[in-house]
């Protein structure tokens, strides 16, 4: 999953910065640490609203179709925005 992590956001850095000699190198690697960084939260942050562990989301599509055959409900899954209130340990009323 980090080489996944890795290559998307290099790829989109590389796409995102065609102009090599623009800023000084360490601007680029604050830039290529913030893109990295910003893409592994937003792939955690969607993961964890759809009730999943990353080891979770990466089993195999027959663990799927097994699943969906017996009627297996995730019983993590409380929607979106209830799993990140979970998350962050945010409720109503304090």
């Amino acid at each position: 999953m980090s080489m996944m992590y890795f290559s998307l956001s290099t790829a989109l850095y590389i796409s995102w910065l065609r102009l090599p000699h623009r800023f000084s190198p360490h601007i680029h690697s604050l830039l290529r640490l913030m893109c990295r960084s910003s893409i592994m939260l937003i792939i955690s942050f969607w993961s964890a609203m759809k009730g999943k562990a990353l080891v979770e989301a990466q089993d195999h599509e027959i663990y799927k179709k097994v699943a969906l055959s017996r009627a297996f409900i995730n019983s993590y899954d409380l929607g979106k925005m209830q799993n990140l209130k979970l998350i962050f340990n945010t409720r109503e009323g304090g």
